[in-house]
C-alpha cells in the first residue's frame, strides 16, 4: 500500500540506500564493496535533542535523535548506509536496525555515518 497522498506530500527529502556485498578479488582474497540497493526515495528527516545528565549531576550531554520516514513499501536493511538529500545538503547515516512499520509509513532510527580522515 501507497502513503497516503497527505503524508507524501510531506516526504521532501530524497535518500538512496546502500548496502555492503562480498567480492572475490583478482589476487583470490576476499572483501566488501559498497553497492545501490535502493535509490531516489521519497522521504521525511526528523529531528529531537535529548538532554542528558550523568550520574555526577557535573556534566550534561545532548543526544541528538534522528528519525527517517518513508513510504510504507521501502525496506532499508539493518546497517545499511542512507544518504539523503535535503536540497543542496547530502547527509550521510547508517541505519540503526528494525523500524515501526505503521500501515501509513516506515519510520527508521538514524545514526550518523562515521566518515574515515
Amino acid at each position: 500500500m501507497a502513503a497516503p497522498f497527505y503524508l507524501q506530500r510531506l516526504f521532501t527529502d530524497r535518500c538512496c540506500v546502500y548496502g555492503y556485498e562480498s567480492y572475490r578479488r583478482a589476487d583470490g582474497s576476499t572483501g566488501s564493496r559498497e553497492v545501490l540497493l535502493l535509490e531516489n526515495i521519497p522521504c521525511r528527516l526528523s529531528f529531537d535533542n535529548i538532554k542528558r545528565v550523568y550520574e555526577t549531576n557535573t556534566v550534561s550531554h545532548l543526544t541528538q535523535t534522528v528519525r527517517l520516514f518513508t513510504p510504507p513499501e521501502t525496506v532499508i536493511p539493518e546497517g545499511s548506509a542512507v544518504v539523503l538529500q535535503r536540497g543542496q545538503t547530502e547527509l550521510r547515516y547508517k541505519s540503526s536496525g528494525i523500524p515501526a512499520v505503521y500501515e501509513t509509513h516506515r519510520e527508521y532510527l538514524l545514526e550518523p555515518k562515521k566518515t574515515r580522515a
